[in-house]
């Protein structure tokens, strides 16, 4: 199942410990290692003042070593965690490998990450399966955030303005920006009415979409 949490704050004030805390509050999709790396707004990589936090729980699944550890880093310098699994990645680590790509790894991580080194944004339409990413772009200094087409694996986002956090659950959210959000009434009406509630990117707190 897996779990991931990214915070951000442009002032270099996202904290290792909120991450940290997120994390446990979803260690149950992933007990078989946990792991956090900090980014500076120069790109420095385990910096105190972090603009980017990124955290992982892993659910050892295709690769059981600590090679397959997230968050991965390539040697390009970006980085990612990702939670799903790509039904297409031997076919694509195939394909990547003529192209002059080499793997250390056995599973769909690494093949996520030499994509979009080979093919930046569109290997995200080559990619055939569920997932949620969350990838620092090391040359540009951006995070990309990407879900499957249908949407199977949970990645929720809210800002307070001056953070924004993304993860897998929504009480990950609120650990990772540490604040308790209203309630949704129109969602709760939604929910109590038996309306369907994949009609619309809102949670049932306000201020956390999905």
């Amino acid at each position: 199942m897996c779990g991931l949490v990214v915070l951000m704050d442009a002032a270099g004030e996202a904290r290792h410990t909120r991450v940290a805390a997120a994390l446990q509050s979803i260690r149950h999709r992933g007990p078989d290692g946990e792991g956090i790396v900090s980014i500076d707004t120069n790109g420095v990589v385990d910096s105190e003042q972090a603009s980017i936090v990124m955290g992982f729980c892993r659910l050892s699944i295709l690769d059981l070593s600590h090679a397959a550890d997230q968050p991965m880093r390539a040697g390009n310098g970006n980085i990612i965690v990702f939670n799903g699994e790509i039904y297409n990645f031997l076919e694509l680590r195939t394909e990547l490998e003529t192209l002059g790509h080499s793997f250390r790894t056995a599973g769909d991580t690494e093949v996520i990450l030499a994509a979009y080194a080979q093919w930046g944004d569109e290997c995200f339409t080559r990619l055939n399966g569920m997932w949620a990413i969350m990838l620092y772009d090391a040359a540009t200094g951006d995070v990309i955030a990407c879900r499957d087409r249908m949407g199977v694996k949970p990645l929720y986002y809210a800002s307070t303005g001056k953070q924004q956090a993304f993860a897998s659950e929504l009480r990950a959210v609120m650990k990772a920006l540490c604040f308790t959000p209203a309630i949704n009434d129109a969602m709760v009406f939604d929910f109590l009415a038996g309306i369907e509630l994949e009609h619309t990117e809102m949670t049932m707190f306000e201020g956390i979409v999905r």
